[in-house]
């Protein structure tokens, strides 16, 4: 994951107090705070696209063009977009359920959005809205 301050860190390693890039309600780049970081074992896909691979659990809401929150096990090749860590959209290439696996769940704080896998994510499972604004 990409750090505020510079450099990277992996999802694994990640502590509460890293500071990590983001993105406020406004659509901008910001920093965030990790709040918490959970290790549990749930229902994954992995996401192929057009910059790598991701593997998260199948609720977790990945941002995609326009705003729009969707869970990764929802997300359709042909209608969405995600959104890369330039805002720009990143075509989904297939979705591929893999099972139960073993995942580090975090939430950041102050806008719960931020970039991991080269991808935007948002980490509350069931956010007051299921938007946010995009620049």
């Amino acid at each position: 994951m990409p750090l505020w301050e510079s450099g990277n860190k992996l999802a694994l390693s990640l502590d509460h107090g890293d500071h990590v890039v983001g993105v406020n309600t406004a659509g901008c780049l910001t920093e965030q705070v990790v709040a918490e970081v959970r290790r549990e074992t749930v229902p994954c896909v992995e996401v192929r696209h057009s910059g790598g691979v991701l593997r998260c659990s199948e609720s977790h809401l990945l941002v995609v063009e326009g705003g729009d929150l969707v869970q990764a096990g929802l997300l359709e090749p042909a209608v969405h977009k995600l959104l890369g860590p330039d805002l720009d959209p990143i075509t989904i290439e297939a979705v591929e359920e893999l099972g139960e696996l073993a995942v580090v769940g975090i939430e950041c704080e102050p806008d719960h959005v931020y970039f991991a896998g080269g991808v935007l994510h948002h980490n509350k499972p069931y956010p007051a809205t299921n938007q946010i604004s995009m620049p």
